[in-house]
């Protein structure tokens, strides 16, 4: 039995692009401690990671769907 995913909406992504570069910018500007600039920047690290496996694998769930009802059509 295997996990079933749903690909995460596009601005899920966008946020975890968007959030890693910010807070790359706030940190080295110095409106951000090193700690908090390096937790923020992994945190969007994790969303954008989630992201593509997340759409990585609706993708490979998508082709097994279509090649059953492409199946079911033949017969």
């Amino acid at each position: 039995m295997g996990f079933k995913y749903e690909p995460l909406p596009a601005s899920f992504m966008i946020v975890g692009m968007l959030g890693f570069i910010g807070s790359l910018i706030f940190w080295n500007s110095g409106r951000l401690s090193p700690p908090w600039g390096f937790t923020l920047a992994l945190l969007s690290t994790i969303f954008f990671i989630a992201s593509i496996v997340t759409l990585r694998e609706s993708i490979v769930i998508d082709k097994e769907q279509l090649y059953k009802k492409r199946r079911k059509k033949k017969k």
